[in-house]
């Protein structure tokens, strides 16, 4: 199963990538770190039933999660300055505020809370502005291998996976287009 309190249908829950740096541009990658699959104890929301009957097939009626994706391999996530000293963090613990700090900016442009943002999430992800709002991650998965011990996983594909949700932020785009599908 997969944790709480990600699997709520009140909850926006971040699944993690990992970057590699491929100039002139970047590249983005599921991380295996990363969460991700249905939840056993909550049904399917209203603001997941119209992804596509593939996915639908998979949900089986039940909260998938993750909704989105950031940065959260500690090799590329955020560098902290604390107590003095300069250190990396990673993992969902990175990319979650990473998302709070963007519905923080997004809240300030819109010059109120907006709320509750599953729908909206969910609203850009069907529209046609999709892959300008999303960077949809399409490869690598959170499959676990050390030793003797291994964990299937999920593997991210085109839109909506278990790894990645709809992927990470294009912050610039998503921002006001996220506002405008919040009113």
């Amino acid at each position: 199963t997969v944790n709480f309190p990600a699997d709520v249908p009140w909850v926006t829950a971040v699944g993690g990538t990992t970057l590699r740096n491929t100039p002139p541009s970047y590249d983005e990658s599921a991380w295996t770190g990363s969460g991700g699959g249905t939840s056993k104890f909550f049904s399917e929301p209203d603001f997941q039933k119209g992804m596509p009957s593939t996915i639908q097939a998979q949900l089986a009626g039940q909260r998938g999660i993750p909704d989105i994706a950031g940065d959260a391999n500690p090799e590329t996530a955020m560098v902290n300055y604390i107590f003095g000293h300069w250190t990396q963090v990673g993992g969902t613990s990175a990319s979650t505020p990473l998302w709070a700090g963007i519905v923080a900016i997004a809240n300030q442009m819109a010059g109120h809370p907006l709320g509750f943002i599953n729908p909206g999430l969910y609203k850009l992800a069907a529209s046609q502005n999709a892959q300008k709002d999303y960077r949809d991650i399409t490869r690598g998965s959170n499959e676990v291998a050390d030793g003797n011990i291994h964990v299937k996983g999920f593997q991210a594909a085109p839109g909506w996976d278990a790894v990645t949700g709809w992927g990470s932020p294009q912050a610039s785009q998503f921002i006001p287009d996220l506002i405008a599908a919040m009113k």
